[in-house]
């Protein structure tokens, strides 16, 4: 059997966390949940700010995907199906990902779906996008988010603070304008 994957890509403000972190073991339920539900899981950590800056997370998701394409067949995983799931800073690099395609492999971005909880959409993080925030308007995910025609779940928790509510606010206007 050929299975659909799930990649997950953990919280932590672009300056902590990983894929496997005692502080935060739902990450494991995020896999268990998906293979209970017929899927791959694939938790993949990104490199962390201050010491990695932008666009160290989007080459890190671009590696997973590039790994995952070239390995589905061995490791019984459909290439063709691939859902990119992040939460809070990792939602954030699922929306830059998604909205860079220098980083896609060749014939686009090798997803079936995006899941974003809890994400911001604009670059709003000294540690990870670097100071000069001059540079920022060029990293901005939400026009290409806009645009694309690749499927969205985009959602937010009710405990959130109140930027991931008005981020997610902010894209499904521009969604449905």
């Amino acid at each position: 059997k050929v299975f659909p994957v799930l990649v997950y890509l953990h919280r932590g403000g672009f300056v902590q966390g990983n894929r496997k972190s005692p502080a935060f073991q739902y990450y494991d339920n995020v896999m268990t949940w998906a293979v209970r539900n017929g899927m791959a899981g694939v938790n993949i950590t990104y490199r962390l700010a201050p010491k990695n800056k932008w666009p160290s997370g989007n080459e890190d998701v671009a590696n997973a995907i590039r790994w995952i394409q070239k390995n589905a067949a061995a490791n019984g995983m459909n290439a063709k199906r691939i859902y990119l799931m992040g939460q809070s800073a990792g939602a954030s690099q699922v929306a830059q990902y998604i909205a860079h395609k220098q980083f896609h492999p060749e014939g686009g971005h090798g997803l079936a779906g995006g899941l974003i909880i809890s994400g911001i959409f604009e670059a709003n993080n000294k540690a990870y996008f670097g100071d000069d925030q001059s540079n920022w308007p060029a990293m901005p995910a939400m026009p290409v988010l806009v645009a694309t025609d690749l499927p969205l779940l985009v959602t937010v928790a009710e405990n959130d603070p109140p930027m991931f509510e008005a981020q997610a606010m902010k894209l499904l206007n521009a969604l449905y304008e």
